[in-house]
């Protein structure tokens, strides 16, 4: 065989070696399109299938975006909402597009930790008081998010907030 060859043979197997097994998921994006306002764009944040990003972003009265992210069945999304003023909120919508609220952040809740039961695409939808909204004020946030491969997050049985 030709030394090239076995090279590239030989590279592509070390590449398959390191993959995590997870594919990485891909949202329906129609179906979370169909759950926005006209006030809310949609994002669809770039990480790997076992992973995390942290997204910087503002809100202006009631003009922010909304992530969509996938998972497959058996991972775990943990989203960390992180803002100084404590002021910024964010639902998770269901994964089957109705736009039921499995999660609603509060005063004393920052994130969530969701287990997906099958192959799924959540909607994190962040936002302010509507008081503060509809005075048109503006707000900064961070907002980090984790998918993680099943059997690989330590205490996750079930959704939980934290």
């Amino acid at each position: 065989m030709h030394p090239i060859v076995v090279g590239i043979a030989l590279i592509s197997v070390a590449l398959v070696g390191c993959s995590s097994g997870i594919p990485r998921p891909d949202p329906d994006i129609s179906g979370a399109q169909r759950l926005l306002s006209l006030d809310e764009t949609m994002e669809i944040p770039s990480f790997p299938a076992n992973g995390s990003t942290k997204i910087d972003q503002t809100i202006d009265g009631h003009k922010t975006a909304v992530y969509v992210v996938g998972a497959v069945k058996g991972q775990t999304l943990t989203i960390q909402m992180q803002n100084d003023a404590g002021n910024v909120y964010f639902d998770v919508l269901e994964p089957n597009g109705s736009g039921k609220k499995i999660f609603s952040t509060e005063a004393a809740c920052r994130g969530a930790r969701i287990r997906a039961p099958s192959d799924a695409t959540y909607v994190i939808r962040p936002f302010l008081p509507r008081a503060m909204a509809d005075a048109q004020a503006s707000a900064r946030y961070s907002l980090c998010i984790t998918r993680c491969e099943p059997g690989k997050c330590q205490g996750v049985e079930s959704n939980q907030r934290i």
